[in-house]
């Protein structure tokens, strides 16, 4: 798996509405968007092992009996 870099209190502040931030305001608002990268992932990795599953089970059904 690729290993992401993470994300800098300078770099964040090259984002609009985060140029004024505090280095203790910037370190929280990083560590909030891991959690809900995180979390948006796990969603998403969820919703494809749902429709893979739904996928299978339909092929399964669509295969004559032997």
């Amino acid at each position: 798996m690729k290993k992401h870099k993470k994300l800098g209190v300078e770099e964040l502040r090259n984002f609009p509405g985060f140029e004024s931030f505090t280095n203790e305001e910037a370190e929280q608002a990083i560590k909030t968007l891991e959690g809900l990268s995180i979390l948006f992932y796990e969603l998403f990795m969820k919703s494809e092992n749902v429709k893979q599953l739904n996928q299978e089970d339909h092929e399964t059904k669509r295969q004559p009996a032997a």
